[in-house]
């Protein structure tokens, strides 16, 4: 019986060792566990922080964009106010109209003007109020295009708002 004694206490012990291992191996796995969590966090803060800058860069690139199409709008507006002030006729500085006697007619040499101012000039003189080339009143070309377009659609507006 001493030896099964003997014999049950050298287990117990080598049950109790190989515990104890199993429990140091358990910590020491816990703690890479808890080291790798930590890591993982660390970098997920770092990915944010990366993230943010980018995102930031990225907004000021599209400000950037957007700024720039700004100006840009309004040059082209500019541009465009130019060319409705530089749409009237060359002789009473009137804008054209889409029909009637002030209609936009052009020479043989391409100037523009307004019927019935050209046809008063062209009355006295016989040349371009502009470019002095020959012109007879058999030289005026009635014009259709997005201005004399335009010109009907503002006339039109005008009409259905005195209608209303």
């Amino acid at each position: 019986m001493d030896s099964i004694l003997v014999e049950d206490e050298h287990t117990i012990e080598e049950l109790i060792k190989e515990r104890d291992a199993l429990l140091q191996q358990l910590q020491l796995e816990v703690s890479k566990n808890e080291t790798l969590c930590q890591q993982v966090l660390e970098q997920d803060m770092s990915m944010d922080v990366v993230v943010g800058c980018h995102l930031q860069e990225q907004a000021a690139r599209n400000n950037n964009v957007i700024s720039e199409l700004k100006r840009q709008i309004d040059f082209a507006n500019e541009a465009m106010d130019k060319i409705r002030q530089s749409n009237n006729c060359s002789i009473c500085f009137s804008p054209w109209e889409a029909e009637g006697s002030h209609r936009i007619v052009s020479l043989k040499c391409g100037h523009l003007f307004g019927d019935s101012c050209i046809r008063i000039y062209l009355g006295h003189r016989r040349d371009c109020p502009i470019c002095k080339s020959m012109a007879e009143l058999e030289d005026l070309r009635y014009l259709y295009g997005i201005s004399v377009l335009h010109a009907v659609a503002s006339e039109n507006l005008a009409t259905v708002r005195g209608q209303e």
